[in-house]
């Protein structure tokens, strides 16, 4: 007996996927040939192509349009992918722009000045913070700014809000956000405090506020002998 293809489990449509990758080869064998694919360019590194295939497949929103892609070349109706997400119902209004390369979904992008078309792959979402950092970071740990970064993942990658994610990852890098960028602010020089004898003038400063200890205390006083270097602290509510 047959059962249709809703009712297989997650096995049996890796299965069936693969095995419906055959009917796909020519498409992925013209993309060759014209040159605008470089398997090494869109595909994160030390990853198999299979595996990265199968992420693909089980992405909640790359996976629906793979799946409408095994089974018919023409653009499927919207009303079909109704009950997906925003970013599923955007790969499918660009369904001629998408590619399917050996079960792998990519996306054909044109870039302004002329050159040679790419095709950007669709990295699942499980793989994104990932790619943001190695497109960030580089093979020297270089740490490009927004710009430069968001140009090395337009040349080979592609999802729904990719900008977005781009430029909240370089604003939150620990190393950038850690660098200062600028001129420093201007301070006068640190002058000896003269003393002649013990208590003769004390320095004191609040800190805080802290975690509260068990008496109730956030702030601590610090007072200071600069002639004995003396120093006391004291909790504070």
């Amino acid at each position: 007996m047959s059962r249709k293809p809703a009712e297989l489990d997650d096995g049996e449509e890796l299965l069936v996927r693969r095995s419906a990758c055959n009917a796909v080869t020519a498409e992925a064998e013209a993309a060759t040939a014209t040159g605008v694919f470089d398997g090494s360019a869109g595909e994160p590194p030390d990853l198999p192509h299979e595996l990265l295939a199968d992420l693909q497949l089980l992405d909640p929103e790359i996976g629906p349009i793979i799946r409408l892609r095994l089974q018919q070349a023409q653009k499927p109706d919207i009303e079909q992918l109704l009950p997906e997400s925003e970013a599923t119902k955007m790969l499918h209004s660009q369904w001629e722009l998408l590619v399917l390369v050996e079960g792998v979904l990519y996306h054909r992008w044109s870039s302004k000045d002329g050159k040679p078309e790419v095709l950007q792959l669709l990295v699942p979402a499980t793989l994104r913070q990932n790619y943001l950092q190695r497109a960030h970071s580089g093979m020297c740990g270089g740490h490009l700014g927004v710009r430069r970064t968001l140009d090395q993942v337009q040349r080979r990658a592609f999802w729904f809000g990719w900008r977005r994610d781009d430029q909240r990852f370089c604003r939150q890098c620990p190393n950038c956000c850690g660098y200062f960028r600028g001129q420093l602010p201007r301070f006068g020089k640190l002058q000896p405090m003269l003393t002649g004898a013990p208590f003769e003038r004390l320095h004191i400063d609040l800190t805080g506020p802290h975690s509260r200890s068990r008496r109730g205390s956030l702030f601590i006083v610090t007072c200071i002998d600069p002639f004995t270097k003396w120093a006391e602290t004291f909790p504070s509510p």
